[in-house]
């Protein structure tokens, strides 16, 4: 995986519809088997796993949840936990329905990503030790955080030598 994007696609699923957006921004309604076989086959972005796998009926559904994205980005900082609320806390547009949300998902976590290399991420003391601590628990998240914090982190010791 590159720090550049995310291969992964993204699940929203609401109370009118479930909607899968790929990497490349396509985005298709789909019923609720398809979408626990999807989410059970390879990695998505989920805003609250807990309720999407409710609105599944599929309890057990777990993939890279953009809240513990965004918990591990900016710590104690509040959001409401709804693809409107990240945008809002992120200073993003909002989608505007609910099949736009899937797509967004991607963006907000491409967005949460790309602060970790920020100079200016507040949060940057700790995040590198948290990351490896969070990566050997296998968070699903551990992978592509690390990735672009020892990018950060080598770049800038090159620039001490």
């Amino acid at each position: 995986m590159t720090a550049d994007a995310l291969p992964f696609p993204a699940l929203h699923a609401t109370h009118g519809g479930i909607w899968i957006a790929s990497p490349d921004g396509a985005v298709r309604e789909v019923q609720r088997g398809e979408a626990i076989a999807r989410a059970a086959e390879t990695p998505m972005i989920l805003l609250n796993a807990p309720v999407i796998g409710a609105r599944l009926g599929y309890g057990e559904v777990s993939g890279l949840d953009l809240l513990e994205l965004f918990a591990f980005v900016h710590p104690a900082r509040f959001a409401v936990p709804t693809p409107h609320g990240i945008a809002v806390a992120l200073g993003m547009e909002a989608p505007e329905n609910d099949a736009a949300a899937a797509p967004f998902l991607i963006r907000a976590a491409q967005a949460l990503l790309d602060r970790l290399s920020d100079r200016a991420w507040p949060e940057r003391e700790g995040g590198w030790t948290s990351a490896q601590s969070l990566f050997r628990l296998r968070w699903p998240w551990a992978a592509a955080v690390a990735e672009r914090i020892e990018v950060e982190r080598l770049s800038h010791e090159a620039q001490l030598i």
